[in-house]
């Protein structure tokens, strides 16, 4: 079975999908979900665009070994999904040995050239949603990403977030993979972060060909129905 690798959302590490990697683990796909190296970086040091080369990295490096892939996206993920396959030639000629065979984008980003994720995702009260740090974001509350969870559960997964350089989030938007291969977009429907109006805007705007799965959860259903997700890999 193909290779599952996922990029994880802003604040999140990988331990945050840990248990969908138990549920793909136990259907027989290899699975890994990278760090991004802004989650938890100062914003001097550390940028968007080292979330991007370090995806590109993981994905050459499977690929060259003949690994074919099933590319995830989380929120914040999705842009950085975009940009590291935004060069369609790039993107032929890393797939000479594995092959990309289809994006998921789990309540992601899926944005226009030149968008935003600030712009496009703005709170109405963007001080009360993450106050603002010395260039960083402290996570946002429990209840915004875990929403659909018990409270014990969701105090126990927002203290393993980190903070977010507010920098990643105002990249413009490049690359439109979605054109190019097979996509699945899954919208939450109660989702507190990426309302749900917003990821319908995004689904319309990708057009008919993306696969539109929809979710009875909050922003993070890897977490609250991990073995619906992961059953969804089999119609990816």
């Amino acid at each position: 079975k193909p290779t599952v690798v996922i990029v994880p959302g802003a604040w999140h590490l990988p331990n945050s999908f840990s248990l969908l990697i138990t549920e793909l683990t136990q259907r027989g796909y290899p699975c890994e979900a990278i760090r991004n190296p802004s989650a938890g970086a100062n914003p001097t040091d550390t940028n968007f665009f080292d979330d991007v080369s370090n995806l590109q990295k993981k994905l050459r490096t499977l690929l060259d070994n003949g690994r074919d892939v099933i590319l995830v996206s989380h929120s914040y993920g999705g842009t950085v999904v975009a940009h590291a396959l935004k060069d369609e030639a790039e993107l032929a000629e890393m797939q000479s040995n594995g092959r990309i065979l289809s994006l998921v984008y789990i309540a992601a980003f899926a944005l226009k050239p030149g968008e935003t994720v600030l712009e496009f995702n703005k709170p109405v009260d963007r001080e009360a949603w993450s106050p603002l740090v010395d260039g960083v974001l402290p996570p946002p509350e429990a209840e915004l990403f875990y929403s659909d969870m018990p409270q014990v559960n969701q105090y126990k997964w927002v203290k393993t977030l980190l903070h977010q350089p507010e920098s990643v989030f105002m990249v413009p938007a490049e690359g439109e993979p979605w054109k190019c291969l097979p996509s699945m977009y899954v919208l939450t429907e109660h989702d507190k972060i990426v309302y749900p109006w917003r990821q319908e805007l995004m689904v319309e705007r990708m057009g008919n060909d993306v696969q539109i799965v929809r979710l009875n959860s909050g922003h993070s259903p890897f977490l609250s129905m991990p073995g619906k997700v992961a059953n969804l890999f089999e119609r990816a």
